[in-house]
Order: structure tokens, then C-alpha cells, then sequence
């Protein structure tokens, strides 16, 4: 969709109803892809809709065993999640959920489209959120990866929007 806009000379401000609602149900996807990520910032950048995604742990709680002595999950080795940060886009402040099994080192690395390092933060074992204040920040598409014990599992990429 995006290329036909491209190829009529037209922009995202420019979309037909029938494109619209194409960005719409790309957006509302149940799961974090990059085309979802597109969509809503999109529709953020055109609209000014936001989107509010809650730290969506089920399926994730659901692969690990409950401990019926301690009635807790138990994490090991094999269980990590990097989550879709929210929201995304965003405007100075996001969250990036993250469960880290117990006995890992883990860290979540921040980079610009250039690839210039902006953070490296140390991650909690459990299930955590890593929330970040980018003031300090230009606007743009940044990535974000999770380190665990010296091997990289994981990337994402989310959209800063200053207002």
C-alpha cells in the first residue's frame, strides 16, 4: 500500500478510505510484528491515535511450570521474552517489557538507525519492565536488542515522535 501511494506521488496523508482501513486492521494485528509497528505509527503520525498495549504475558506464563509447592512460575535457562516497547511510537517515554529467567545476565542495548550505541541497561531476572526517558533524544526509529549471557536473542525497533 505504502508503495502505490509512493508510485502515484502521494503521501500517508493521502490515503483512501479502503487504504485507511487497511492500515487499521495491520495495526490492531494480535501479534508484534514490523507491519504492525508501520501501521501505528502511521496512524500516530497522520491521526495522532495512540496505541496502548498491556504487558501481554500469557502465552509466555503459559510455557513455564508452576511450582505447586510455592505456587510461582519457574523460570529457566530457555525462557526469555522481549516484548513490544509501548507505546510505540512514542513522545519522550516508553516501556519495554522483558521476562529474564533466574540465573541470567541479561541487558537490553539501544541503538539509532546509525548504529550509534544509546543505552545499555542491565536487566532484573523475572518478569520486569525497562521504562525510558529519551528527553535527551532526537526523533526517529530506534532498535532495541536483549543480550542474555553473552548471546543476542532478540530485536526490535520502535519510533520516537517529539511533540
Amino acid at each position: 500500500m505504502l508503495l502505490n501511494l509512493e508510485q502515484s506521488g502521494k503521501t500517508v496523508f493521502e490515503m483512501d478510505s479502503v487504504q485507511e482501513q487497511l492500515v487499521r486492521q495491520t495495526a490492531t494485528m494480535p501479534v508484534s510484528s514490523l507491519a504492525r509497528t508501520n501501521a501505528r505509527a502511521i496512524l500516530f503520525i497522520v491521526f495522532h491515535e495512540q496505541f496502548s498495549d498491556e504487558f501481554q504475558l500469557n502465552s509466555s506464563l503459559r510455557m513455564m511450570q508452576m511450582n505447586p509447592e510455592t505456587n510461582e512460575y519457574q523460570f529457566t535457562p530457555e525462557h526469555k521474552y522481549l516484548g513490544e516497547n509501548y507505546p510505540n511510537p512514542f513522545n519522550h517515554t516508553t516501556v519495554i517489557p522483558y521476562i529474564l529467567s533466574e540465573g541470567s545476565a541479561g541487558v537490553i542495548r539501544i541503538h539509532d538507525i546509525n548504529g550509534k550505541l544509546m543505552g545499555s541497561f542491565a536487566l532484573v531476572e523475572g518478569i520486569n519492565q525497562l521504562q525510558l526517558n529519551t528527553n535527551d533524544w532526537e526523533s526517529g526509529v530506534y532498535t532495541y536488542s536483549m543480550e542474555i549471557d553473552g548471546m543476542e536473542m532478540e530485536h526490535r525497533k520502535m519510533v520516537l515522535i517529539k511533540e
